[in-house]
């Protein structure tokens, strides 16, 4: 659960030759409740490496100035060979109940020593 309150004040920005530019302040107000899991399953490869895949499902509601219900689905693999180096890759999708929908991906790659 996340609930958020922000007030931004109205913003003046002004140039040397006395232009002037007015950004108009808002009130934002949001409650949010979620529920979400991941799964995920590691497998030991021949040669030592370690490959785990795991799948997310999040879904809520967004009440007060929010856009309603909301979805994020993440699909992703990490993979650990026997030198401990570190893969991971993940795709996330993301759809909110007013229609606004986003993509994302994150690729990592580290090494512990």
């Amino acid at each position: 659960m996340i609930y958020f309150s922000e007030t931004v004040s109205n913003y003046t920005v002004k140039n040397g030759a006395g232009d002037a530019i007015t950004i108009d302040g808002f009130d934002e107000e949001q409650f949010r409740v979620s529920l979400g899991a991941e799964i995920a399953r590691s497998f030991q490869l021949e040669g030592g490496a370690k490959v785990t895949p795991k799948l997310g499902v999040t879904g809520g509601f967004s009440g007060l100035d929010g856009s309603g219900a909301f979805a994020a689905v993440t699909v992703g693999m990490s993979l650990q060979t026997q030198n401990f180096w570190m893969l991971d890759a993940s795709f996330l999708l993301n759809i909110e109940g007013d229609g606004q929908k986003s993509v994302g991906a994150k690729l990592a790659a580290g090494k512990k020593f």
